[in-house]
């Protein structure tokens, strides 16, 4: 899904504004950049990781820079591969762990076990 240099994702289909944000997490792992219509908002994401764009020539504006390096295209990789590092398998199951091995040192009565 995520093989090319930069991915563009539209609104899910029926629900204007809303962003399929399991799709763009996919594709934040992948290192590219992530171009999005500025009216989809995606519950999870600061805005930082992924590349807002409001119409066909402000697409065309941010792929030029995305070619051409511009300075918040490394930016927002930067918070991209910090999202998928925070929102990793691994890093996910270390916090439920945590969440578990902490409610059951407090379920344990006082005492002892």
């Amino acid at each position: 899904m995520c093989q090319a240099d930069i991915t563009r994702t539209a609104p899910k289909k029926g629900l204007p504004g809303v962003g399929v944000s399991s799709s763009v997490a996919t594709c934040l792992g992948a290192g590219r950049p992530v171009l999005v219509p500025s009216y989809c908002n995606f519950f999870d994401l600061s805005g930082e990781e992924v590349i807002k764009y409001g119409d066909e020539n402000q697409l065309e504006q941010r792929l030029r820079d995305v070619f051409e390096g511009a300075a918040y295209v490394s930016d927002n990789l930067l918070a991209a591969e910090q999202y998928a590092t925070r929102n990793s398998g691994p890093a996910i199951a270390r916090r439920f762990l945590d969440l578990f091995n902490g409610l059951l040192d407090h379920s344990v009565p006082t005492g002892g076990r």
